[in-house]
């Protein structure tokens, strides 16, 4: 098992850096950032991480500083681990004892969009790691992603992507 310690400040900084190699991420580290926010290349890397990691993603975990609220990290956690499930506002405002309203400002305060947006990229970033490695049909895709309406996935996959999710997995196979 893996555990992966990030430390963000909530920042609202646009600029962000890449890692050559795998960054530095237990403890306090210095930013790299221009305008002296924390880390947010290493959010990156850790979402990067998450999505091509062959472990099961409950097993990264991660640690919030002290500008992100944890019931926040609590939920995005929750969300990553169960985006296949139908999951509502309430259940995830009940994972932490929030009121919907509540946590939907929390949310987008801590991590720059709403809980059902966040839910809807995780859901697409995973469906896109599945048409690039498993051979499953679009419509298994789609269900195992936890979206139910055909239309909707292809709709937001060409907005997210820029093409369908059939031309998405044609154009992996030439890969």
């Amino acid at each position: 098992m893996s555990a992966v310690a990030l430390r963000l400040c909530g920042s609202k900084c646009d600029t962000l850096r890449t890692f050559s190699t795998n960054p530095p991420v237990k403890g306090n580290h210095q930013c790299h950032h221009t305008c002296g926010c924390a880390c947010l290349q290493v959010w990156e890397w850790f979402r990067f991480r998450i999505l091509s990691s062959t472990e099961p993603i409950g097993s990264l975990e991660i640690f919030a500083g002290p500008a992100m609220d944890p019931r926040i990290a609590h939920v995005a956690s929750f969300i990553r681990n169960n985006y296949h499930r139908r999951l509502t506002l309430t259940d995830m405002a009940d994972t932490v004892n929030l009121s919907r309203w509540r946590l939907c400002h929390l949310f987008k305060e801590s991590m720059g969009t709403s809980p059902e947006r966040y839910l809807t990229k995780v859901r697409l970033e995973k469906a896109r790691q599945l048409l690039e490695t498993e051979f499953l049909t679009v419509k298994e895709v789609m269900n195992r992603v936890g979206i139910a309406d055909a239309s909707y996935f292809a709709r937001s996959f060409k907005s997210a992507y820029g093409v369908t999710p059939g031309k998405y997995k044609d154009g992996s196979k030439e890969r």
